[in-house]
């Protein structure tokens, strides 16, 4: 039968559509994927064009060939392996997105419930903290200091040897996005060329959504060296106007800070960096932040509360001493910044 023709009759013409309908059809649905198909299809339509026997039994032998492939154990093997890799992979990435308060379908952040329940509890009570006779607490405010233009007031912290501080004064500049740059970016707090003198270093360690933020920073040594440099860990919130957050004010932004613990909280933030070992970590209780409000078109209230604990080994009337002087003379350096930045 060697270099056999068949006769283009009406019978053969069908059978070779027939042929190439199966082979296309096996090329597309079948069990083989990658360039085996490719070439049984390639001497599939060979065949049918020629009209040869040899040809059509050629193309039968490679696709015979092509299925027994699909069909070993090796082929099986590998076919399997790629979605059960792939499935392995999406339970890995959702099982990591949770613990990282991430959404597996969109892979946007998300704050986890962890970090919700601590910030909404700190913010609660830096809105309390602002009234400007009573603390969160209920406690007196009480004047420390009122050098230019700047007041430094404290109150008593109930169970906690520390005080709460807050420091008020009003800063000038060009617009609340460029305020808020030079208030809050690291990079223009801290180096060569920053502002503040209580800031060693700070860096963003994770971004939740648009308004979260986990920010590590290590501070100077105050008190003449008598106070070493402390390490902090805090999750943080802003807000801008009163459309993103109800107490948040008009033309200005309001933020709210609480203090992570670096091993308990990273069951829930993965993330999280080890404390440097060279430094004591401080705590940052609920109810700190900072409120801006627009007074003019340049002009804003600036409104802080800080509650710390420095821990170690230092007597509370160093710890206190030490904090309002810090608190004044980097708020000093903050105004003569933006005076300079915006003259």
């Amino acid at each position: 039968m060697a270099g056999m023709s068949l006769d283009w009759t009406s019978g053969q013409v069908a059978f070779s559509a027939f042929f190439v309908l199966f082979a296309a059809d096996a090329w597309l649905h079948g069990p083989v994927q990658g360039p085996a198909r490719h070439a049984a299809l390639a001497v599939s339509v060979t065949a049918a064009v020629a009209g040869r026997y040899e040809a059509f039994l050629a193309a039968q032998f490679v696709w015979l060939a092509v299925l027994a492939f699909a069909g070993s154990p090796t082929s099986l093997k590998k076919a399997s392996a790629a979605p059960a890799a792939g499935a392995e992979a999406q339970a890995k990435t959702a099982t990591k997105s949770k613990r990282e308060g991430l959404d597996p379908a969109t892979g946007t952040s998300a704050l986890p419930a962890q970090g919700k329940k601590l910030i909404e509890d700190s913010l609660s009570k830096f809105v309390k903290n602002l009234d400007p006779v009573h603390s969160c607490d209920g406690k007196t405010w009480q004047l420390e200091q009122d050098k230019d233009g700047i007041k430094v007031f404290s109150a008593a912290f109930p169970g906690q040897s520390t005080k709460r501080w807050k420091v008020t004064c009003t800063c000038r500049a060009e617009s609340l996005h460029e305020l808020c740059e030079e208030l809050f970016n690291f990079d223009k707090r801290t180096g060569a060329s920053g502002w503040d003198t209580a800031l060693k270093t700070g860096n963003i360690v994770k971004t939740f959504g648009e308004h979260f933020t986990v920010a590590r920073m290590i501070t100077n040594a105050a008190a003449g060296g008598a106070i070493s440099s402390r390490e902090f860990f805090d999750l943080r919130v802003r807000y801008n106007g009163p459309s993103e957050y109800k107490f948040a004010p008009e033309n200005g932004c309001l933020t709210a800070t609480v203090g992570l613990d670096p091993k308990k909280d990273k069951s829930w933030l993965p993330s999280m960096p080890k404390p440097d070992k060279n430094y004591v970590v401080g705590t940052s209780y609920p109810g700190g932040g900072v409120r801006i409000s627009a007074l003019g078109k340049d002009t804003f209230l600036y409104e802080m509360v800080t509650n710390m604990n420095l821990n170690g080994w230092i007597p509370t009337s160093v710890i206190n001493t030490a904090t309002s002087s810090a608190l004044l003379e980097s708020h000093q350096a903050m105004l003569a910044h933006l005076d300079k930045k915006f003259a």
